[in-house]
């Protein structure tokens, strides 16, 4: 793998003269991350000291993004991406996976997502239901690129993205309201009310879009429709300060979700409900802190997929998944120690056992279902792990972690059944499987001076196969990927290198370069076309394609991160950060014809800048422009979707103390880019200009 190709050689002196030139300002750059209520948290170096690349979103940065939904926000960030280009307002469920550095994206995703603490990553199938997530309710997102597994263990290995809700010291309340084209329309209600010793609190969101078009303007059929999305979310709870360092919080959800995916019958919808308590607290110097936390999450995803003739004016039912339902239970205990002589311990355990199947009807003919299959099983991940942050001098720390984790796969079974003559027509049970892995990282952080520090680090990490990767089969169309239950958990060596450059408080220079590699990668495979019978898959349909869940061999990811920001004055703000990273497929066992290809969903460039002007202290002004350079929709690399750039704006107005109103457009300039293709041809393509206007209260 190259991985600074001659074209990135001829760019980088123009690139870096860009961002020199640039005023520019980023989100967390010349911040340092403020101690949040979440004492539980993972990461106790400040941004300065901190080896691995750490970045902080603060509230206010999230309310002047002209992207409305919280993953969009989030793409700013190069490297972060969901599974495909669509963002949650459109996209399927299961491929809101999230990835960082483009390590492999897959609709499970290889990066962990928090919320106080807590997974977020689906139980069955490991993607994230951003819809759950109202830009209201966070008060901040903490994002670590890199680091393996670290603490945090499975599914770490792209890194941590850790999401705050908010917590105001007293009584508060704040509605949003926000309307715009294609019949959107979101309300958010954030309220608490506080006493001596308990604060209750509660979050509602009810957001509705019509949608847009999905697919190419000329290859739309009578069938077509704008895909559409619905959902629902109530939250609420209590905090009982139990001391003046103690509390224990009880938190309890309802989330609920419909989607129409661009046809008149390809539809989706989710329901989740999630419980939890936390208990946190600290010593009265706080020299240790401490938080455990129990949960439980249950979830119901339901699905149909659908075939459409050649014309499109024709659509059938083809896979009909009429529950797929899952559970969840956890806990976690994290106990940090600071500063004793010079040591900043962390240590903890994590546990989490899943129990999930899908049950779907299949084989369509004339108006029924003429197969049923029942597949799934349980998971149990129990991790223990150990980090020591060394002041070894007042310029030096170094930081020392290690994991040890324990997973397995139990009471795997697929049986299909003749729903005609009641038939069983397969009934497999699946062998346990378990396992122990042990990861570790290590990471150090110098300070040659007030202005510059040298960073580096090495870790691994793992990820164990989601229930849905290992039951679940799926449609896109024409094209079947089926569920493989001999699937192994996947590997990451990795490491990175850092400079940091901070000639003044306003100004700074960050590059990191970053090369991992991925054993055993857990890929959609290409097995055979259509039309006719392609085994695992059955029939396939003419322009077809049928795929398969396996490990591939080896993959290498490489690249560089380049962030330059400035804060001009207090009017004028900026932003601009771009990635490089060069993903190859290095070893492919199982299919030779894939070695030196790219991975799928994997651009080698992405850039970001952003603009805020504040020209009073009642206006915020801010204009975003996101670049996605072409990148490989299969991993044949023949499928390929073209470079793009789109360009977003918002301007917002304080009419006093407690009124704010905004108006923002999201692709501004009306771009078509392209979000998917089908191998019969057909082209998915992205948002186009979204304009909302709205209004927050501060009660």
């Amino acid at each position: 793998m190259q991985l600074f190709p001659l074209e990135l050689a001829r760019r980088l002196p123009y690139l870096l003269l860009l961002l020199v030139i640039t005023p520019v300002y980023c989100w967390s750059e010349i911040i340092d991350i403020p101690e949040l209520e979440v004492i539980g948290r993972r990461n106790l170096m400040n941004k300065w000291g901190n080896p691995f690349d750490d970045k902080f979103i603060e509230r206010s940065f999230i309310e002047s993004s002209p992207q409305r939904r919280l993953d969009d926000t989030l793409r700013n960030i190069p490297g972060f991406s969901l599974f495909r280009r669509s963002g949650s307002r459109v996209a399927h469920p299961t491929t809101q996976g999230v990835s960082l550095r483009n390590l492999g994206p897959n609709g499970a995703g290889r990066t962990l997502v928090l919320l106080d603490g807590i997974p977020l990553n689906d139980p069955f199938g490991g993607w994230v239901y951003w819809n759950r997530l109202p830009a209201s309710s966070i008060e901040g997102v903490e994002v670590i690129r890199g680091g393996g597994a670290g603490p945090w263990g499975n599914t770490a290995l792209g890194g941590v993205i850790h999401l705050f809700s908010r917590k105001p010291k007293k009584d508060f309340a704040i509605i949003e309201i926000s309307g715009g084209n294609r019949g959107t329309s979101d309300i958010n209600l954030f309220a608490q009310k506080s006493s001596d010793n308990i604060d209750v609190f509660i979050t509602t969101n009810s957001f509705i879009t019509d949608g847009y078009p999905i697919l190419h303007k000329d290859q739309r059929g009578l069938i077509d429709r704008d895909a559409f999305s619905e959902a629902e979310l109530i939250k609420g709870g209590f905090r009982w300060r139990l001391s003046d360092n103690n509390a224990l919080v009880l938190n309890a959800s309802y989330f609920n979700e419909e989607r129409g995916n661009g046809t008149l019958l390809a539809t989706n919808d989710s329901e989740a409900y999630d419980a939890s308590i936390a208990l946190n607290g600290s010593t009265q110097n706080n020299d240790i802190s401490w938080q455990a936390q129990i949960y439980y999450q249950n979830r119901d995803f339901r699905n149909l997929f659908t075939s459409v003739n050649i014309d499109r004016d024709l659509e059938n039912p083809a896979l009909k998944q009429f529950s797929v339902p899952s559970k969840a239970w956890g806990a976690n205990a994290v106990i940090n120690l600071k500063k004793i002589k010079g040591h900043q311990l962390i240590y903890g355990v994590d546990a989490r056992k899943v129990k999930g199947q899908t049950n779907e009807r299949f084989f369509f003919t004339d108006t029924f279902f003429n197969r049923e299959r029942n597949a799934g099983g349980e998971q149990t991940l129990i991790g223990f792990f150990l980090e020591d942050t060394w002041e070894v001098t007042p310029e030096l720390n170094l930081i020392f972690g290690g994991r040890s984790d324990y997973w397995s796969i139990n009471n795997g079974s697929r049986k299909q059944t003749n729903l005609i003559s009641k038939e069983i027509l397969r009934d497999d049970k699946f062998l346990d499987r378990d396992e122990w892995v042990g990861n570790f990282r290590f990471g150090v952080n110098y300070i040659l001076n007030d202005q510059l520090r040298a960073r580096g680090a090495f870790y691994t990490g793992f990820r164990a196969p989601t229930l849905n990767e290992l039951y679940r089969p799926f449609r896109v169309r024409v094209d079947i990927t089926e569920a493989n239950p001999q699937l192994k958990r996947e590997r990451l060596y990795g490491g990175e290198a850092g400079l940091n450059f901070r000639p003044n408080k306003n100004l700074d220079f960050r590059l990191t370069y970053f090369l991992n590699f991925l054993d055993e990668p857990i890929a959609n495979v290409t097995l055979g076309l259509g039309p006719g019978p392609v085994k695992p898959c059955g029939f396939v349909p003419a322009g077809g394609t049928c795929r398969q869940r396996q490990n591939l061999g080896l993959v290498s990811v490489g690249g560089l991160e380049l962030d330059v920001s400035w804060n001009l004055n207090e009017q004028w703000l900026f932003s601009t950060s771009y990635l490089y990273s060069d993903s190859e497929i290095t070893k492919s066992p199982v299919q030779l014809d894939l070695e030196n290809n790219r991975l799928a969903q994997s651009p080698k460039h992405m850039l970001s800048f952003l603009m805020i002007w504040n020209p009073t202290t009642k206006w915020t002004n801010s204009l975003q422009l996101r670049y996605t350079s072409s990148q490989y929709e299969n991993d044949l690399n023949t499928l390929e979707l073209q470079d793009y750039t789109v360009v977003d704006l918002m301007i917002a107005y304080k009419f006093n103390g407690k009124i704010e109103g905004f108006v923002s457009i999201e692709n501004i300039l009306n771009t078509k880019f392209e979000t998917g293709k089908a191998s019969n041809g057909l082209i998915s393509i992205g948002n186009p200009i979204l304009a909302t206007i709205g209004f927050r209260w501060h009660l």
